[in-house]
């Protein structure tokens, strides 16, 4: 943990709301002063040990350039803070958003919409790709203020991770050509062959529909340490059968899974099961823990697979994304 920026316990959310009309909320961003607040009340529903440690975390994040508070905006009625929200640009153009809270009872949801429909301008407009949320599958009451301003449901994410202590499976007897990842050689045959295991793909269909192969390319280097040496494409007879991409994740001593995609007219020939265990030794003679992945709750082969390979569930999470009303 970087050092003590500021403590939480001395600021007071004032909840006491005074009789006024929902429109006179101004919505705008917050202030370097006004940030312990506003991150404060954002994570309100946490254990105030796990609420300090969230909000001095967040503040060193961006002290060291990893995230920006562009997007931390204020819902104020006067000088007091009436609700937040905070989404956090993406290198691919995209928004990671955290749903809007309100401060009290009185207009919660009139706050918490004029918050997302900020959100939802951005993103009509350009400035903003698509917003995601990723919630547990328990929040509720987030997760249907979501829905009440269009961020749709897109998938319920089961997060797995494969242990390299416990013995790794037989490599699969299937000849296939390793090509690595240049941006300089060969970005566009990575870009068509995603394009290509998107055809008829059980892993979260709708969403992938809404973005080429290089907007996919671009967001998928923005998780975790991309290193080009670490994506694959894997080719049989001369052409292009599948692709594993993976990223580094040195704080959890792990390496993702980022993607993992057949194209359409190679499916049901062991090709996904042979990258896979491929990644697996290349993680575990990297001196890495774990493999991580997440993989739509709905996609019985791929969790068919990660199953027989050792993987198990950590976690789930519910996804929801906000696309052009356009």
């Amino acid at each position: 943990m970087e050092k003590l920026i500021c403590r939480i316990e001395n600021v007071e959310i004032d909840n006491q709301q005074p009789n006024s009309k929902p429109d006179m909320f101004d919505i705008s961003q917050a202030t370097p002063a006004e940030r312990v607040a506003a991150l404060s009340l954002l994570f309100q529903a946490m254990p105030t040990e796990v609420r300090t440690a969230q909000v001095e975390e967040f503040l060193a994040g961006e002290e060291r350039g990893e995230i920006s508070f562009d997007g931390l905006l204020l819902a104020r009625e006067g000088s007091q803070i009436r609700g937040v929200m905070l989404s956090i640009m993406q290198d691919d153009g995209t928004a990671f958003v955290w749903p809007a809270q309100a401060a009290g009872d009185t207009d919660r949801d009139t706050i918490i919409d004029a918050l997302c429909e900020t959100v939802a301008d951005r993103v009509d407009a350009g400035d903003i790709v698509s917003a995601q949320s990723i919630l547990e599958t328990d929040a509720t009451a987030d997760r249907a203020a979501l829905n009440r301003n269009g961020f749709r449901h897109l998938a319920d994410l089961f997060y797995l991770q494969r242990l390299l202590e416990n013995p790794l499976p037989a490599r699969v007897d299937v000849a296939l050509e390793v090509t690595k990842f240049s941006a300089s050689r060969n970005e566009e045959r990575f870009a068509r062959l995603v394009e290509q295991t998107y055809i008829d793909t059980l892993d979260c269909p709708d969403f992938h529909e809404h973005r080429s192969g290089m907007e996919a390319l671009a967001s998928h280097r923005c998780s975790g340490d991309f290193a080009a040496e670490r994506w694959n494409i894997y080719s049989a007879d001369g052409r292009d059968v599948g692709m594993l991409l993976m990223n580094d994740h040195p704080a959890q001593d792990a390496w993702e899974v980022v993607y993992m995609g057949v194209a359409a007219d190679a499916r049901g020939c062991g090709y996904g099961r042979a990258m896979l265990i491929d990644g697996l030794y290349a993680a575990m003679n990297a001196g890495r823990q774990s493999v991580l992945l997440a993989v739509d709750s709905q996609n019985a082969p791929a969790n068919r697979i990660y199953d027989e390979l050792g993987f198990i569930e950590v976690a789930s999470r519910a996804v929801h994304v906000l696309t052009s009303r356009r």
